[in-house]
């Protein structure tokens, strides 16, 4: 949802959690209708959206974005929907906005966590072999479940360096860092508790392969 074409022009932090709901929300109902995203609903129309404060349809489609972009009847049929995702990403807390910039680019490479990092490799490697298990019971593959880097992201934990007992408040932590980095909600509910057990784990699983990040790996 970051590459949205026109994210140029956001600059806060609430229009960005109205783009990343928007998003999800098309592209829920994109796979669903097998048709492409923005066929459905233009990146063009999300930014205006994002740049608005339209309060009901005829507002919505008074934006000139809109008037220009929604017109077959598949586009049209959509409009409440996405209205109604608006607004509900208008009532979002703050603590669950995201960040103006990803900070997934700042992480340190993989291949030093073992040595410079040792706990977040720790929390890495019990966190990958969840995951995986988790995967494989649902038939799915491990980047479908969640994306790599956010994994790296919450293990790592701002090179904090200590361990977390589970409880709920680590629980809600997590699922809030998972909610604010554009994870789903299905993703979140299979993800979360693994992801906090991992936490709290001082030895890294002896792995089968070195613990890389994926874009290593295909190099």
């Amino acid at each position: 949802w970051r590459k949205t074409s026109g994210m140029h022009e956001i600059k806060s932090r609430y229009q960005l959690a109205i783009i990343r709901q928007l998003w999800q929300k098309r592209d829920e109902i994109a796979s669903s209708i097998d048709l492409a995203p923005g066929r459905l609903l233009s990146d063009a129309v999300i930014i205006a959206l994002a740049k608005s404060n339209v309060k009901n349809r005829d507002e919505f489609m008074k934006l000139g974005e809109a008037k220009a972009r929604i017109r077959n009847e598949i586009q049209k049929s959509y409009i409440e929907t996405w209205l109604e995702t608006f607004l509900a990403a208008q009532s979002l807390e703050q603590e669950q906005w995201p960040e103006l910039r990803s900070k997934s680019d700042s992480l340190p490479p993989v291949k030093i966590w073992k040595s410079k990092f040792p706990i977040a490799y720790a929390h890495l490697s019990h966190a990958k072999a969840k995951l995986s298990d988790i995967a494989i019971n649902l038939n799915i593959p491990l980047e479908n479940l969640i994306g790599p880097e956010l994994v790296r992201k919450i293990c790592f934990d701002q090179a904090n360096e200590q361990l977390q007992k589970m409880s709920p408040a680590l629980l809600s932590r997590v699922e809030t860092q998972l909610r604010v980095n554009g994870a789903r909600e299905w993703q979140i509910e299979k993800c979360s508790h693994a992801l906090a057990e991992s936490l709290g784990q001082a030895q890294p699983l002896p792995p089968s392969a070195p613990i890389q990040d994926e874009t290593e790996a295909q190099e």
